[in-house]
């Protein structure tokens, strides 16, 4: 599909209740030559999008100009700021480990000695060199452009997605540094789509089979959200534990679908079962598909839990983090 087409698809969903959308991948918007004419068009229907992104173009002058120099765009901090112009746009920043070595090789280029190449808009060459730098570059841009302003709304976001068991010193320390910069970090301890994500989740469930170490993991996330007073108790268990640990829960599966750019929809960007299959724009409207589907037939649900991680996160973790917060912060 071209961006125009999935413009019509947006058209289409807004006139059955459409009010944001969300650019997962798989792809780097921010390599998208015809980056400005999308958010363009997105601003004309005050479409609020929020872009999931590694960051390596918002934090390396080299990359911002490869891609955007026929835009007058030549450094990062300048990609950033034409960016943060665009009030509907929302970053969604990679950002699994504070450590170099962890983090390079959470994104496949810990071995990555120059940076992609592109020929005719086709990558030919994959990779980021010295990637966590210019992830790091990336959040300092972001800052200075005023993303992390709560003046101006929620616009940044941290997104830990997949984290290893072997963090669970590391990760409560980042939703904390992150929390008190006025940016959420969302922690997806497992994932089951790719196959990096469902390599990990694999070696997760023979280290951890009774889900213990990923208790233990939410429950000292959730605990320095209490201690540093961003959620109490109580809100934690009307809202139940979130798959998104610390975070508020999800709900996209009863608030919308997932399009692919062959313009298959299915339940969720972690699932691509037959099941989770529900049609194809190219065949039929999306509303017609959004009404059939299993989305739809959840109704206004607030917490989804994680329909796609059907064996690294089943449900009776809630039950089981919600009692040890219960026996640590109840007194009798």
């Amino acid at each position: 599909m071209f961006w125009q087409d999935v413009i019509k698809v947006v058209d289409e969903a807004k006139s059955i209740g459409l009010t944001s959308l969300k650019f997962l991948g798989p792809g780097e918007l921010f390599q998208n030559p015809d980056l400005f004419d999308i958010l363009n068009a997105l601003k004309e229907r005050n479409m609020p999008i929020s872009i999931f992104t590694k960051g390596a173009e918002l934090g390396s002058d080299s990359l911002a100009q490869k891609n955007y120099s026929h835009l007058g765009i030549n450094t990062a901090k300048e990609l950033v700021e034409r960016v943060a112009g665009y009030e509907n746009v929302r970053i969604l920043l990679g950002f699994n480990s504070f450590f170099p070595d962890r983090q390079d090789r959470m994104v496949g280029s810990f071995s990555a000695t120059a940076d992609y190449k592109l020929l005719d808009g086709a990558i030919v060459q994959r990779g980021v060199s010295n990637y966590t730098e210019k992830r790091n570059q990336a959040l300092v841009n972001l800052v200075g452009a005023g993303f992390n302003d709560p003046k101006r709304g929620q616009r940044l976001s941290l997104i830990a997605a997949p984290v290893g068991l072997d963090q669970i010193d590391e990760i409560p320390i980042m939703y904390t540094w992150a929390a008190r910069r006025n940016i959420p970090l969302i922690i997806a301890p497992t994932m089951e789509s790719g196959p990096k994500s469902v390599g990990l989740s694999e070696y997760n469930k023979k280290m951890d089979p009774n889900n213990e170490k990923l208790a233990d993991m939410m429950v000292e996330v959730y605990s320095r959200a209490i201690d540093d007073r961003i959620l109490t108790l109580e809100q934690i268990k009307q809202q139940r534990v979130s798959a998104y640990m610390g975070t508020s829960p999800c709900n996209q599966v009863a608030n919308g679908l997932f399009m692919r750019l062959n313009g298959r929809i299915q339940t969720c960007p972690g699932r691509s079962d037959s099941s989770a299959i529900f049609g194809n724009v190219h065949e039929e409207p999306i509303a017609k598909i959004w009404v059939n589907s299993s989305n739809y037939k959840l109704g206004p649900l607030t917490n989804n839990w994680c329909t796609a991680k059907t064996t690294g996160m089943p449900p009776t973790i809630q039950r089981k983090v919600t009692e040890r917060l219960e026996r640590r912060y109840i007194k009798e």
